[in-house]
């Protein structure tokens, strides 16, 4: 499923990884712009996910906070970043990622 508007990107590879020019995830996954130089990612399943650079975003990625359910914070979680793409590892009980650029 992949679906693209001015305000978010929804992609879902329901199992399988799946690659869109705004980012790729083997499950259910929601990019949008929070900032000018960050994304909020809401990864709803799935143990791949990734973001390009989309809505304007450049450079590569400086940090990656991991959220719950309910907000709280997590800790950062851990990353690889080509400076076009950037693989986050997913963190246990974390529904929500914040990648600054």
């Amino acid at each position: 499923d992949y679906s693209r508007s001015a305000a978010y990107v929804y992609l879902d590879g329901r199992g399988r990884l799946f690659r869109a020019p705004e980012g790729e995830s083997d499950g259910a996954l929601a990019i949008r712009p929070i900032g000018p130089i960050q994304l909020e990612l809401i990864h709803g399943s799935g143990t791949r996910l990734g973001v390009n650079r989309p809505f304007k975003m450049k450079g590569k990625c400086t940090s990656v906070e991991a959220f719950s359910e309910i907000g709280a914070s997590l800790g950062q979680a851990q990353f690889t970043d080509d400076g076009k793409t950037t693989i986050i590892s997913p963190v246990k009980d974390a529904v929500r990622y914040v990648v600054t650029f």
